[in-house]
């Protein structure tokens, strides 16, 4: 999801300045290669080409349970107070019944 994002930021800004990437402290040139894997290979080739610095700097909720947790406590305290959960891949279902099982309860105290 992170892969298709970053490949639109290169298709839709060309190489001019940005805020989003400026504030996710990533360059034009670390995603260009994302955005050209995309072009060529598809979604799953887009995604092999994020590495896991890029990937940490775009702070996607995703992973385990406590990954998600943790890093939708790291929006919180930046002042967020809602989030969209959008699924890609095999097996949404069971992605939706895990979040909402495992993630969710964390924020109904």
């Amino acid at each position: 999801m992170g892969a298709m994002y970053l490949a639109n930021k290169v298709q839709n800004i060309r190489g001019s300045a940005d805020v989003l990437l400026q504030k996710a402290g990533l360059s034009f040139e670390e995603i260009k290669p994302i955005a050209e894997a995309m072009e060529h290979g598809g979604r799953k080739a887009a995604a092999s080409a994020v590495s896991e610095e890029v990937l940490e700097k775009v702070c996607p909720i995703a992973g385990t349970p406590a990954e998600c947790i943790r890093r939708i406590e790291t929006y919180r305290q930046a002042g967020c107070t809602h989030i969209l959960l959008e699924i890609w891949g095999e097996n949404r279902v069971e992605q939706a019944r895990l979040f909402g099982e495992a993630v969710l309860p964390h924020f109904h105290r």
